[in-house]
């Protein structure tokens, strides 16, 4: 049976939960790279005009960029912060052009949503990648408050790219931005955790680097 047929049955059979469940099955689609834009944050920062020697709190501001930088000590060593405040994931144009492609559906057919973290970079202040697992003892990825990568370690991101389901919450926050014309923003924050011994190594001028790919589950069944 065609999907489009059970769609139609689904929307006039009462009481068919066997039929809307096989269609809800054959018409969910996943919007990925195809439809949504992979998301970078890339900061440059300078901690310090002399090498550091210990872990000790520091706190740059980027104001034209609207993130924050900081290094403070922590139970295992050192935890260097990027903030980035208000990230668009994906915005109503992304949306649109993603219903153009594989279907039309409405925003409350969205009913799950993920970010794939793709890469994580630490480079010197000339650009150069800094061996990760060299400097990085784990790494922390937080969206709108919900951790979704909790210490991960950095040679499992050299060998695959890590998927995290989104919360309900922000999900339903990302959609009413969508249905408002808004862009689907989110604060995002990367941790990157630094073993005490390796803080006099770490240069004093840095570039941070994430790159994460939203996805969104869409049922086509529930957008009717």
């Amino acid at each position: 049976m065609r999907p489009a047929d059970l769609l139609m049955l689904s929307a006039f059979c009462v009481g068919c939960a066997e039929i809307r469940n096989t269609a809800a099955d054959i018409t969910t689609i996943n919007l990925g790279s195809d439809y949504i834009q992979p998301v970078e944050i890339d900061e440059s920062v300078k901690l310090a005009d002399q090498p550091i020697i210990a872990c000790i709190p520091i706190q740059v501001d980027l104001p034209e960029r609207n993130a924050v930088v900081t290094l403070k000590p922590s139970a295992a060593g050192c935890a260097l912060t990027l903030r980035q405040p208000a990230l668009t994931l994906f915005d109503k144009k992304q949306i649109d052009n993603a219903r153009e492609q594989a279907g039309s559906f409405d925003i409350d057919g969205i009913r799950g949503g993920s970010v794939e973290l793709m890469q994580v970079e630490l480079l010197n202040g000339d650009g150069q990648p800094l061996p990760l697992a060299q400097y990085v003892d784990a790494v922390t990825v937080e969206v709108d408050g919900s951790v979704l990568l909790d210490k991960m370690q950095p040679d499992t991101l050299l060998n695959e790219q890590p998927k995290r389901k989104l919360p309900d919450p922000l999900l339903d926050k990302l959609k009413s931005s969508v249905k408002n014309g808004q862009p689907a923003t989110a604060d995002v924050v990367l941790t990157l955790w630094l073993s005490s011994w390796v803080i006099q190594d770490v240069p004093t001028a840095l570039e941070m680097s994430l790159l994460i790919q939203p996805e969104l589950e869409v049922s086509l069944l529930e957008a009717l």
